[in-house]
C-alpha cells in the first residue's frame, strides 16, 4: 500500500510473553503503516540494560507525546532474585504520572460506562523504607510510604473533566477516619471539586433517590464489597454510570474487580502525565498488571489471548498524533468488538485470525 503522507510515530514499549507476542502481531499487522519508536522492556532487556530501558521509555514517551506500554513480567524469578520493583512502579514517577484511568470500552455485564481513576502516588507502591524493629518484645515492620500532595489538584481537575465528558457520577472512595493520608486524599480532592461547583450528595436519600449531587463519598471497603454484585439487574450501580476515584491501592483493586465482573476484559488504561514545565501528555497501557499468560500465551481456544485491550490502547495512541485517520481507528475498534460477537464460542476463537480479519476489513481506510 502506498502511503499518501508520513504518519507521526508513537513510543512502542513492548514486553514479555503472550501479551508481548500479541502486541507485536497487532502492531505489524493492523498498524503496519504507522511508525514507532521501539523500546523493548522484557525481562532480558531490563537485566541487559540494568533497567536503563525504563529511562529510554520515558524519553521516548516525552518526545513522541504518547505511546503504548505493554504489561511486564514483574514477578519473573530473575527480577525477584535481583530485588527489583515492577517496571510500572519505577517508570510512573519518572514520567510524571499523576492519574491512571481505566474505563470499560466494550459490551459486557455492566449496563453503562464504568471506570476507575486511580491516583498514581502513595500506598505500598511508594514504600520508601521498611525496618524490622523489636517493639514490646515483638518483631514489628515499620514502613514509611510517600504520597505526593501537590499531585492531588491536577488529579481532582482531571476527575471532574472525565466525569463531565462521560456524564458519570463520581464515587470518591477512602478510609478517611483511619489514616491521615486517606483524610488528606479526600479533603484535598473535595476542596478542588467545590471550587469547580461540584456538589456532594449521598448514595441514597430519604426520598429513595440514588446518587444525589455530582459526587458522594463511600468507604473503600464498602464500595469494593458492592462491585461484584453491581452487574445484577435492578441494583443501583447497574442503573447508573460511575467513575470511581480512589487512591493507588484501592484503585488498583477495584479496576480488576470491574474488569473481571464485566466479563470481556475490554478495559482500557490511560496514564496522565505532567512534564517539568507543567504541560501534560498521556500514554496508553495494557491493563492487567504482571504480563498475562507470560509462559504460554495461548492464541487459540478457550483461553485465547483476547487482543482487544492491546488494539484499543494502540489505536488511541496512534490516533492522538494522527487524528486525521480517526475513521480508520474507529473501524478498527468496531471490528475488534465485533469479532467477539461473530465468534461466540470461546473454543473457536483465534488471536491471529481476529487480528488478520480486522486488518482485512479496515486497511483500505488508511489515507
Amino acid at each position: 500500500m502506498t502511503k499518501i503522507k508520513e504518519f507521526k510515530p508513537i513510543a512502542f514499549i513492548n514486553a514479555d510473553g503472550g501479551t508481548g507476542r500479541a502486541a507485536k502481531i497487532v502492531r505489524e499487522t493492523i498498524f503496519e503503516e504507522f511508525p514507532t519508536v521501539d523500546i523493548p522492556m522484557t525481562v532480558e532487556e531490563r537485566i541487559r540494560t540494568n533497567d536503563n530501558c525504563i529511562k529510554e521509555a520515558v524519553e521516548a514517551l516525552r518526545k513522541c507525546g504518547t505511546g503504548f506500554k505493554n504489561s511486564t513480567a514483574s514477578d519473573h524469578p530473575k527480577i525477584k532474585e535481583l530485588g527489583w520493583k515492577s517496571a510500572n512502579i519505577l517508570m510512573r514517577p519518572e514520567v510524571g504520572a499523576f492519574g491512571i484511568l481505566r474505563i470499560l470500552q466494550g459490551p459486557g455485564r455492566y449496563k453503562d460506562i464504568c471506570g476507575v481513576l486511580r491516583y498514581a502516588y502513595g500506598g505500598f507502591y511508594d514504600e520508601k523504607s521498611c525496618d524490622i524493629q523489636i517493639i514490646k518484645g515483638r518483631r514489628v515492620a515499620v514502613s514509611t510510604q510517600h504520597m505526593d500532595l501537590d499531585g492531588l489538584r491536577p488529579f481532582a481537575i482531571l476527575a471532574n473533566e472525565i466525569a463531565k465528558r462521560q456524564n458519570l457520577h463520581i464515587i470518591l472512595s477512602s478510609k478517611s477516619t483511619i489514616a491521615e493520608t486517606q483524610r488528606l486524599f479526600r479533603t484535598e480532592i473535595e476542596k478542588v471539586w467545590e471550587e469547580f461547583g461540584l456538589t456532594r450528595g449521598e448514595a441514597y436519600n430519604k426520598k429513595g433517590e440514588i446518587w444525589t449531587g455530582n459526587f458522594h463519598h463511600e468507604l473503600s471497603d464498602v464500595l469494593l464489597a458492592g462491585l461484584p454484585i453491581v452487574t445484577a439487574d435492578g441494583t443501583p450501580f447497574a442503573n447508573g454510570k460511575f467513575l470511581h476515584v480512589a487512591d493507588n491501592e484501592v484503585g488498583d483493586i477495584s479496576t480488576d474487580i470491574i474488569d473481571w465482573q464485566h466479563g470481556n476484559r475490554v478495559m482500557g488504561s490511560r496514564v496522565y502525565c505532567e512534564n517539568p514545565d507543567g504541560s501534560q501528555f498521556i500514554y496508553e497501557e495494557l491493563p492487567g498488571g504482571t504480563a498475562d499468560k507470560m509462559t504460554t500465551g495461548e492464541m487459540i481456544g478457550d483461553n485465547f489471548l483476547n487482543p482487544i485491550g492491546i488494539i484499543f490502547a494502540m489505536a488511541a495512541s496512534f490516533e492522538k498524533v494522527n487524528p486525521e485517520q480517526s475513521e480508520f481507528f474507529n473501524e478498527v475498534r468496531k471490528y475488534a468488538l465485533n469479532y467477539i460477537k461473530i465468534v461466540p464460542k470461546k473454543a473457536e476463537r483465534d488471536t491471529e485470525k481476529m487480528i488478520n480479519m480486522i486488518r482485512e476489513k479496515t486497511c483500505h481506510l488508511i489515507k
